[in-house]
Parts: structure tokens; C-alpha cells; sequence
């Protein structure tokens, strides 16, 4: 069983990170180390997760908090309202389309090839469609919430 974790911007995909089995604080601790070579050490950095018991970790806030990066987590049970959600329901449509076409004689390492395949195939334009359609989302319900 594999488990991905990826970071998105308005430019598409800027990580992403395939594992062997669930992904526990110190899978997630090296996740955040790929994001830090790519983003860098910035205050513009917002992380949206979701309520992954690792994601509520001490080890993961301070490491965040270390990095400058502010942390806003999802409402409990409310994927549809998180932008990523969006990103990987079009990556598991074209994993099962794959997956289904070589199903019988499929080996660990083409598991994990399809896998990579089916995150590559998201349009970078679509993830930026995905995050504005949220920030106008979010935006409405913050505005809200301060009526």
C-alpha cells in the first residue's frame, strides 16, 4: 500500500511525495524538508491540512514554525472544502483508469510508477483553477462568520 502527500500552489504541484505504507511524522518531517528546498524559508508560506493525527503533531508544528510557514487546518470531516482533495480525485480517476488496464500482473514498482503517473497528469492550470475557486470559498464563508 502507498500513500501520497503533495503541496499545491496556483502554479500547480510544487511537491509531491509517494510512500510505502501510511505516512507518520517522520515521513511527513522528510515531506516538509522536499517543501523547504523548494519554497525556502519564507512568511508567505500558508500550509492548508487537513486533521491527519501526524499534520496535530508538536514535532510538525514546531517545524513549521521554525520555517516561518503559518498552518490552517481543515474543518473536521469537510474534504470537500480542501483544494487538494480536488487535485488527488483527479489523480485516483486516472490511477484506476491505469491500474484497471494492467491489473493482473502488476509488481510493486509499476504500483508506484502508476501512482507517479496519474499525480503528473493533473493540469498545472487546473490546480490553480481548484485553489482560486477555494479562496473565493473561503473568503465568503470568513466574511460570514464575521456578520
Amino acid at each position: 500500500m502507498s500513500a501520497v502527500v503533495a503541496i499545491s500552489s496556483e502554479h500547480g504541484l510544487v511537491e509531491y511525495f509517494v510512500t510505502d505504507g501510511a505516512i507518520n511524522k517522520e515521513r511527513f518531517l522528510r515531506f516538509i524538508d522536499m517543501m523547504k528546498d523548494k519554497v525556502g524559508i519564507r512568511k508567505d508560506v500558508v500550509i492548508f491540512m487537513d486533521n491527519l493525527s501526524v499534520h496535530h503533531s508538536n514535532v510538525v508544528k514546531e517545524k513549521i514554525a521554525i520555517l516561518g510557514w503559518r498552518l490552517l487546518f481543515n474543518a473536521a470531516y469537510s474534504s470537500e472544502i480542501h483544494c487538494i482533495e480536488v487535485v488527488f480525485a483527479s489523480v485516483k480517476r486516472t490511477y484506476r483508469t491505469k491500474i484497471l488496464s494492467q491489473i493482473r500482473n502488476l509488481n510493486h514498482t509499476q504500483h508506484r510508477k502508476i501512482i507517479e503517473e496519474s499525480i503528473e497528469s493533473v493540469p498545472k492550470d487546473q490546480i490553480g483553477r481548484t485553489i482560486d475557486k477555494f479562496v473565493v470559498m473561503w473568503r465568503k464563508m470568513l466574511d460570514y462568520a464575521e456578520e
